[in-house]
């Protein structure tokens, strides 16, 4: 911006600054210019290059279609890079947005499950 407004200068001697409406539009540009590189940019959704850059959701989904819709929260960690509260806390979210359902096995193993990443084989096997 500064190299074409001196070239500009140079090519008219000095003119463009003598000119109050010039002036403006000058100062008008150079504050749009300011004003566009201060101004917080908007969030992009890119899609991720690599599993570790993947939300806590999209691992937790891709685990527990790879387990046929039920997970501990150990497998997922044993699965992932996330880490044990991350996991936790998302599984109970998942689990109050109805996404899965929390099965607490006859020994205490709490089991997550997506029925919709279950075979058809499996859905008589559930208990509750």
């Amino acid at each position: 911006m500064i190299v074409v407004l001196g070239v500009v200068a140079l090519a008219t001697r000095g003119a463009i600054f003598r000119s109050p409406p010039m002036l403006a539009a000058i100062a008008a540009v150079v504050g749009l210019i300011v004003y566009q590189q201060a101004r917080p940019k908007p969030k992009t959704f890119l899609t991720p290059t690599t599993a570790g850059e993947l939300p806590a959701v999209n691992l937790i989904h891709r685990v527990a279609k790879a387990h046929k819709g039920r997970i501990t929260a150990a497998e997922v960690l044993a699965e992932t890079t996330l880490q044990l509260d991350l996991v936790t806390h998302t599984l109970d979210e998942l689990t109050l947005a109805g996404s899965c359902q929390l099965v607490v096995g006859q020994k205490g193993t709490q089991v997550y499950y997506f029925p919709e990443f279950e075979d058809d084989g499996a859905k008589d096997e559930l208990v509750t």
